[in-house]
C-alpha cells in the first residue's frame, strides 16, 4: 500500500529536477517538425492546384527545417547530460518507433529540395530512405527477439515501416527512380496491413492506450492519405482505381477520427497532440490534389476548406505548446514516467508468469 501511494503521489521538486537531469527529451517531440513538414506539403499541394508562386510555400518549409534542426540540437545537448542513452530510448517499446520520424523528415526535405538542387535533394532522399529502412529492419528484429508488451503498442508503430515506405515511395517517384518507388510502396502497403491488424487487435482486446499515447491514434488516418499521395506521384497524377480505393480508406479513417473526438477532448494537452498534425496535413493534401484533378463543381471551396482546417489545427496546437509553460513540462514528464512504469509492470508480470 505504501508503495502504491508513493507511486501515485505528485513528484516533489527535488524528484522533478533529478528526473529532468536523468531523462532524455521524449522522442514524441519529433512530431513537431514532422507535422510542420506535412503542413508545408499541404501548401505545396494548394500552390499547384491554384497556380500560386513557388515562394508562397517556402516560409513553411523553412520553419519546419528550423524546427527539425533545433530539436536535433536540443536532443543532443540534453543527451550529453543524462544517464540514459539513445540506444535505451530507441529500444523503449513506446518511444522507439517514433524515432522513425527523423529519417522520414530527411526524405521529405530531400524531395522538396530536388527540383531546385537535384544533387543535394537526391542525397537526402537516398540517405534518409536507407537509414529509415535500416532502422525499421533493426527495430523489427528487436520486436522478434524480445517480446513487445502489447499494452505498449500504439499508432506510432506505423512509422518505421508504413510511413517510411510510403514517404520514400513518393520521394523516389519525385526524383525519377520508379523501381525504388515501387519497392518502397510495396513495403508500405504490406506493413500497413500487418501493423493495422496488430494495432486493431490491441485496441479491441486490451486496456485503452495511456493518455500520453492516445493522440497517436490520429496516425491511423495517415497511411491511406500518404500512400495515396505516393501513388499519384508514381502514376503521373492519374485518377485510377488504386487512387479511388486509397481515398475510400482515407474517408473511413477520418470517420474513425471524428468518432474519437470525445476521447481526445478528455485528454490533458501535451506535445503528443502534435501527432494529429502530420496525419491531418496528409489528409488535407490528398483532398486538395484529388479535388484539383477531378475539378468537380466547387472543388476550390473544398480545397481551401481543407487547407484552412489543417491550418487552424496546427495554429491551435502551436499556441497551446508555447503557452503551456512550466506546468506543461511537469505534465509531460509525469506522463512519460507513467508510460515507462506501465511497461515495467508488464515486464514484471511476464517474468512472474514465466512468459
Amino acid at each position: 500500500m505504501n508503495v502504491n501511494r508513493t507511486a501515485d503521489r505528485p513528484p516533489s521538486t527535488s524528484e522533478t529536477k533529478a528526473e529532468a537531469v536523468s531523462s532524455r527529451i521524449p522522442l514524441n517531440t519529433l512530431a513537431i517538425p514532422f507535422g510542420l513538414l506535412g503542413y508545408a506539403g499541404t501548401w505545396n499541394a494548394a500552390r499547384t492546384a491554384f497556380g500560386w508562386e513557388a515562394w508562397v510555400t517556402e516560409p513553411f518549409w523553412a520553419l519546419a527545417t528550423a524546427a527539425l534542426i533545433w530539436l536535433i540540437i536540443a536532443h543532443t545537448i540534453r543527451g550529453r547530460h543524462t544517464s540514459s542513452t539513445l540506444a535505451d530510448q530507441l529500444r523503449h517499446p513506446a518511444q522507439g518507433p517514433i524515432a522513425a520520424i527523423f529519417p522520414a523528415s530527411v526524405v521529405l526535405l530531400g524531395a522538396h529540395l530536388y527540383p531546385s538542387i537535384p544533387i543535394a535533394g537526391a542525397i537526402l532522399v537516398y540517405s534518409g530512405a536507407a537509414s529509415g529502412f535500416v532502422f525499421a529492419a533493426w527495430l523489427t528484429t528487436l520486436w522478434i527477439r524480445k517480446q513487445v508488451p502489447v499494452e505498449a503498442i500504439h499508432g506510432g508503430y506505423f512509422l518505421p515501416t508504413v510511413a517510411a515506405g510510403y514517404i520514400s515511395a513518393g520521394a523516389f517517384a519525385a526524383i525519377g527512380n520508379m523501381l525504388f518507388a515501387i519497392a518502397a510502396f510495396s513495403m508500405g502497403t504490406f506493413f500497413w496491413i500487418v501493423i493495422f491488424t496488430i494495432l486493431l487487435a490491441r485496441l479491441a482486446l486490451v486496456a485503452p492506450l495511456p493518455g500520453p499515447l492516445t493522440p497517436t491514434l490520429a496516425i491511423l488516418a495517415a497511411p491511406p492519405a500518404v500512400g495515396g499521395m505516393a501513388w499519384l506521384a508514381m502514376n503521373g497524377r492519374t485518377l485510377d482505381w488504386v487512387t479511388v480505393a486509397l481515398l475510400g480508406a482515407t474517408i473511413f479513417m477520418v470517420l474513425i477520427q471524428i468518432a474519437l473526438i470525445p476521447t481526445y477532448r478528455k485528454l490533458t494537452f501535451t506535445l503528443g497532440f502534435w501527432s494529429f498534425t502530420f496525419s491531418m496535413a496528409a489528409v488535407a493534401s490528398q483532398t486538395i490534389v484529388l479535388s484539383d484533378l477531378a475539378r468537380y463543381p466547387g472543388w476550390q471551396v473544398v480545397a481551401i476548406a481543407a487547407l484552412a482546417a489543417v491550418s487552424v489545427l496546427i495554429i491551435v496546437i502551436a499556441i497551446k505548446s508555447l503557452t503551456a509553460g512550466g506546468s506543461f513540462r511537469r505534465r509531460a514528464r509525469q506522463e512519460e514516467r507513467q508510460i515507462t512504469q506501465a511497461d515495467d509492470l508488464v515486464a514484471r508480470s511476464k517474468s512472474r508468469s514465466g512468459v
